[in-house]
Parts: structure tokens; sequence; C-alpha cells
């Protein structure tokens, strides 16, 4: 992965929505970093399903 603070944010975005219990994947440049990208950003782009949808 990137530098330090790259794993740190990307970290930080794993627990958050972990403890959020919501359903929803990361895409985007946070899921490119997960794949081994650098990160050039620092904003999370989600994919969330609407509660009751199936």
């Amino acid at each position: 992965m990137g530098s330090s603070s790259d794993e740190d944010f990307v970290e930080s975005v794993a627990r958050a929505l972990e403890a959020s219990k919501l359903d929803a994947i990361v895409v985007g440049a946070t899921a490119a970093v997960l794949q081994g990208a650098p990160l050039t950003t620092q904003d999370v782009d989600l994919l969330v399903r609407p509660v009751g949808s199936t």
C-alpha cells in the first residue's frame, strides 16, 4: 500500500463503516488503495443499499 498516512486513512474508513452497520461497499479511489494503488485524494465514495431493499 502507499504511505502510512494513506493506510491510516483507509483503516479509519473501514472502522467507521463497520461501526455504522451500514450495508455499504467502498468504491472509487479508496477501493483502489485497498488493491495497492497510491492514494491521491482523501475522499470516500460509497455505494449504500437503501433500508428495506433486497
